[in-house]
């Protein structure tokens, strides 16, 4: 991306900026800096600056980033819109899978006490009852099956050519 793009861009994002200021939302406050000042950076290090932010109206996330020299030239810029939904969906999947295992163990795991008279039994006698909770119905199913995901993948990147 050439300099003159990055200063459009800027410009634009900050004129939509202000719009965005200006509208029924709360303003943003001026943030005071005191006591600090640029100074340049030391010869053979490249300064990395990054910026983010949130469109919530059209579910975008914005990430930006410059990297400059030890004179001030721009090495490289990026820019990266992200649409929400993607993300949201992995961190879905995610919170349900921590979800369904933290709800196994409360209700499965015989070595989960949740009465205080079983915590204050100490050591339990139930191998039968662990030994059913480790070996479920899904482990039994999968012993039967071969342990490659893919057989025919395997098969056809291990013969020799």
């Amino acid at each position: 991306m050439a300099l003159e793009d990055v200063v459009r861009w800027a410009s634009d994002f900050l004129v939509d900026w202000k719009k965005a200021s200006l509208g029924d939302g709360p303003k943003p406050l001026p943030k005071r800096v005191t006591g600090a000042s640029w100074r340049p950076h030391e010869v053979g290090f490249w300064k990395v600056n990054t910026d983010a932010t949130t469109r919530f109206k059209d579910r975008l996330i914005g990430l930006g980033v410059i990297i400059r020299d030890a004179n001030g030239k721009v090495k490289a810029v990026d820019v990266v819109k992200i649409t929400v939904y993607p993300l949201m969906a992995a961190m879905t999947f995610v919170t349900s899978m921590c979800v369904f295992q933290l709800t196994r163990n409360l209700l499965l795991n015989p070595d989960v006490r949740i009465d205080k008279a079983q915590r204050s039994k100490g050591v339990l006698e139930n191998e039968e009852e662990g030994e059913k909770y480790a070996q479920h119905g899904l482990r039994k199913f999968l012993r039967t099956r071969p342990p490659q995901v893919m057989p025919s993948i395997n098969h056809f990147f291990s013969q020799d050519k």
